[in-house]
């Protein structure tokens, strides 16, 4: 949209998305202390919810940013994330998955700027809504969608639709021949919460019957069902860098063996 924006596009733009929610720039603001502790031990995503929602109204009231109180956790989210049973952390992904990400996967300023000036132009629109149906009529398309609280479908017909949903994350319906080889032959399965791909922690991809492998390992977005953080740069850097040591040690130690098993006396 912010490349359209650039190219002079004149035409109207709608977002139809299940929260019509936007995500936040990023923004230099004062730090928030880490209240991890408060919910280390946390099980469930509602006290979990419930916690970070008073910390939310703290920073408010000292006037800190929102973001803060995110950014707070950043170290200790794959933690967390390890502790929640799989039924919580389906859980968090139907009721605050959303709310968490607009924080958190934010925009740069400029692309802020310029989606409040379309916004404000009357030329982008963001509406909370579910679509329901597409259909083609007189070269264009007919979009059929239920805007959120109501029971009746509103109309917009487009020239062109695109799908910003992205990349299918439940690899047991991920349509690839690699992907759909390894899982016809149980060389892995799909990862907690149908994110993903199935590992430990370090990356060591576990298969259908449950035994962890020494030679397939993954890390970076097919690892999010597992540790959850794992697709910033920063994230990924540090899983390659701890997977290459252990790599290199397995590969230093079965030298090792190998050297003093051929030791003749």
């Amino acid at each position: 949209m912010v490349a359209l924006y650039k190219r002079e596009h004149e035409g109207r733009i709608i977002a139809v998305s299940r929260h019509g929610l936007l995500p936040l720039a990023h923004r230099g603001f004062e730090s928030y202390a880490s209240f991890f502790p408060e919910i280390k031990d946390s099980k469930r995503i509602l006290d979990i919810f419930r916690t970070v929602r008073k910390h939310l109204d703290r920073a408010k009231a000292m006037g800190i940013d929102e973001r803060a109180v995110i950014d707070s956790l950043r170290p200790d989210t794959q933690t967390l994330w390890l502790g929640i049973p799989t039924d919580e952390k389906r859980r968090f992904l139907r009721h605050v998955f959303r709310y968490w990400e607009i924080i958190r996967s934010r925009i740069p300023p400029e692309s802020e700027a310029i989606i409040a000036t379309m916004r404000n132009s009357g030329q982008f629109n963001v509406i909370a809504g579910r679509i329901r149906d597409f259909v083609e009529r007189d070269a264009a398309l007919e979009v059929h969608y239920i805007p959120r609280r109501r029971t009746t479908d509103e109309v917009d017909r487009a020239v062109l639709v695109i799908n910003c949903i992205g990349p299918e994350s439940n690899y047991g319906e991920v349509d690839h021949p690699l992907v759909r080889n390894l899982m016809k032959r149980g060389l892995i399965r799909p990862g907690p919460a149908n994110l993903g791909i199935d590992a430990q922690p370090n990356g060591a991809i576990i298969g259908r019957d449950g035994a962890s492998s020494d030679v397939l390992y993954t890390l970076g977005s097919t690892m999010r069902g597992v540790l959850w953080e794992v697709i910033a740069v920063p994230d990924i850097r540090v899983q390659a860098e701890r997977l290459a040591h252990q790599l290199i040690g397995a590969i230093l130690g079965k030298r090792r063996d190998t050297a003093h098993r051929s030791v003749r006396f």
